[in-house]
């Protein structure tokens, strides 16, 4: 396995909008004990120092200033939070593209599975240091312009194509406004602006098939209840055609792969994106577990198709992948 690459080219602006200078160097301290412990005790400690970092920062202005989670919203009750969400789950059930719904409903649902995210996070050095410095995935924090001009075949340049052949951006996830605890907050938030680094490891496009792949697999491997919600909302949306690929073939289609990758593949919410840009990508996907979806016989079709136009390639980001190595191949 490479050796995690590190952006010592790169300003620290590039990375992310800064980290609090309130964070202490017993905080960091207490983070690193925990590589030798990893009992109950261990994770109260840590919690307990990230909650004391956390109040240290937020009576600093620059803190406050430098990125949006770090702005504490007003908390809210727990009759306030039944009565939000369930107009958020009516919402999203009858318009499923209502993606500040669904974001709501993701708050308010999720707040309980939050706490096993953040373990997770403190479970491994890599975890912990994003839990510590706080990255937020933004083009204000994320050179977009140093990411696409990297070698091809690192993530940032998989990262950034992806963003490019999809037309998307990573500026458009909400704000977390409804999760009182600031460190379950920035879990929930991290989660979040994680989404595109989900679609790109399972090689999956912006398309009702595409997202309704990988709401499967997140909703096996976060196990928030949003991700349920929108797996059994999903195929609903699907033509004919693209419910014999989620379904269909060996092993339960591309569906039966997403659960068992959600399942097997080590904890994404620990990633520290931003310290792999230049790691080369098939490694990392490697790394972190992942197997290559089976193409179905409507996938190798798209392939064939792809190989006479690019434009062609809507349905699944592998097909984009095996023509790219097909390419090279010649």
């Amino acid at each position: 396995m490479a050796a995690l690459p590190r952006l010592a080219a790169r300003p620290a602006a590039s990375l992310r909008p800064g980290m609090p200078s309130a964070r202490s160097a017993g905080v960091a301290a207490a983070a690193a004990s925990s590589s030798s412990s990893s009992s109950s005790s261990s994770r109260r400690l840590h919690c307990s120092a990230l909650a004391s970092s956390s109040q240290r920062s937020s009576s600093s202005s620059s803190s406050s200033s430098s990125s949006s989670s770090s702005t504490a919203p007003e908390p809210i009750s727990l009759l306030h939070k039944v009565l939000l969400g369930t107009g958020a789950a009516v919402a999203s059930l009858h318009n499923p593209a209502r993606g500040d719904m669904i974001a709501l409903l993701s708050e308010l649902s999720g707040e309980p599975v939050l706490p096993a995210l953040r373990d997770a996070m403190l479970a491994s050095p890599e975890g912990r240091r994003v839990l510590l410095q706080r990255p937020q995935i933004h083009t204000k924090s994320v050179d977009m312009a140093y990411l696409r001009g990297l070698q091809e075949g690192t993530f940032g340049k998989e990262y950034t194509r992806w963003l490019d052949w999809n037309n998307v951006g990573p500026d458009t996830r909400a704000e977390v406004l409804h999760v009182n605890d600031e460190t379950l907050r920035y879990v929930m938030t991290r989660n979040r602006q994680a989404h595109d680094m989900h679609h790109v490891l399972c090689l999956m496009p912006v398309s009702h098939l595409g997202e309704t792949v990988v709401k499967i697999f997140e909703a096996a491997h976060f196990g928030l209840p949003v991700s349920y919600l929108s797996s059994l909302a999903g195929p609903l949306r699907l033509s004919a055609a693209e419910r014999a690929q989620l379904f269909g073939g060996a092993g339960g289609g591309l569906a039966g792969w997403a659960w068992r990758e959600g399942r097997r593949v080590k904890p994404l919410i620990g990633v520290y994106w931003e310290e792999r840009w230049e790691q080369n990508f098939d490694e990392m996907r490697a790394e972190l577990g992942f197997e290559e979806p089976l193409p179905s016989r409507s996938q190798r079709s798209i392939v064939r198709a792809a190989a006479h136009s690019r434009s062609a390639m809507t349905s699944s980001m592998f097909a984009q992948r095996l023509v790219r190595k097909r390419e090279r191949g010649k």
